[in-house]
């Protein structure tokens, strides 16, 4: 298949989306091919502006849409609509995962490289005290060993 175009949409509740693309521009000067669905801040319902946009792109258009939460309403109507058109929905969207998947290159993209981006943000994801503490332990045994 021939992509002509990454479309990248972030979609969430309130404004979140939009501080997503405006931290996203910040990394990467680019914001081309970004778009952002504020849900319910501009419509009661946003399930008409989501799909306006989704048919604004051209059908060999690569669609990466991010939402924010997996129960939430804004991911079950993004559900609904991929039986309408094909589009990788990835929830629990994280910078770190909207900026891997930004800076790839559209011939790189597939579904095991969207499972890579999702294990890679997963293990981004963890209680720092307990991660320092761990650390502290394993220095604090390093140190008896060579102690002895």
């Amino acid at each position: 298949m021939n992509i002509m175009n990454k479309k990248i949409v972030i979609a969430t509740h309130a404004s979140l989306a939009d501080g997503f693309k405006e931290a996203l521009g910040f990394f990467t000067g680019s914001l081309e091919n970004v778009y952002t669905i504020c849900a319910f801040t501009r419509d009661k319902n946003p399930q008409s502006e989501i799909e306006a946009l989704l048919k604004s792109f051209a059908s060999d258009d690569l669609v990466i849409v991010f939402s924010d939460l997996a129960g939430g309403s804004v991911n079950k109507m993004l559900v609904k609509m991929l039986k309408d058109r094909k589009f990788y929905l990835i929830t629990g969207i994280n910078l770190g995962m909207l900026l891997e998947l930004a800076l790839c290159d559209v011939n790189e993209i597939n579904e095991n490289k969207i499972r890579e981006v999702v294990a890679n943000a997963n293990e981004q994801t963890y209680y720092v005290n307990d991660r320092i503490k761990e650390l502290e332990e394993k220095n604090d045994d390093e140190q008896n060993f060579f102690d002895n």
